[in-house]
């Protein structure tokens, strides 16, 4: 039996019950997301979930699994 691979499968959270969205409650520090994207030893295996889902996540190879953010920064470009 294989392990599904889960790792990078993105969920959704359902903010329409809150008053206020936590987005809203936060400080301007001057930042945006310029792309999230995610690293996995077999990307191709995650194509067929991220379709069903209408999600376009760029997933490169590596070893190791991660989910990568780019962040412009006031202080420049930031990767995390």
């Amino acid at each position: 039996m294989s392990t599904p691979e889960i790792e990078l499968v993105p969920f959704m959270v359902d903010w329409s019950q809150t008053e206020t969205h936590p987005h809203d409650a936060l400080p301007d520090m001057g930042c945006k997301l310029i792309e999230l994207y995610g690293t996995h030893p077999n990307p191709d295996i995650l194509y067929n979930t991220f379709h069903k889902l209408g999600v376009h996540l760029r997933v490169e190879p590596n070893e190791k699994i991660s989910l990568k953010a780019i962040i412009q920064s006031p202080r420049g470009v930031v990767e995390i």
